[in-house]
């Protein structure tokens, strides 16, 4: 399967896997990210009510445009690269472009 989506509302990108932050509860880019890659996504067509299963999605690009960086995202999936892909084949990729860091620590990105 191959495709584009975007989010952009912002924001919901500094929640980590086991805390909140950033004023987010949840990191929906992280767990749409995972989702789609475990396989377990369904969609709807609009007027329509039954579902339909989404394939799973080999790899997985998270193009972060912010003032700061995602964090939390960068945490999630840099943990689910190590479990599931290794170094070689990582089944994410992300990627932050930022102007200001309004934290001292920066996360781990492929590319920051």
């Amino acid at each position: 399967m191959k495709g584009v989506a975007a989010n952009v509302a912002g924001g919901t990108h500094h929640a980590h896997r086991a805390w909140g932050s950033g004023f987010t509860a949840l990191n929906d880019l992280a767990i749409t990210a995972l989702a789609l890659q475990a396989g377990v996504c369904t969609t709807t067509t609009e007027g329509e009510d039954e579902e339909e299963d989404v394939d799973r999605v080999e790899r997985v690009a998270v193009v972060d445009l912010d003032v700061h960086q995602g964090d939390g995202t960068a945490e999630i999936l840099s943990a689910a690269n190590a479990r599931l892909g290794g170094p070689d084949s990582p089944p994410f990729f992300t990627f932050s472009m930022r102007t200001f860091s309004y934290c001292l620590l920066i996360a781990v990105l492929q590319h920051d």
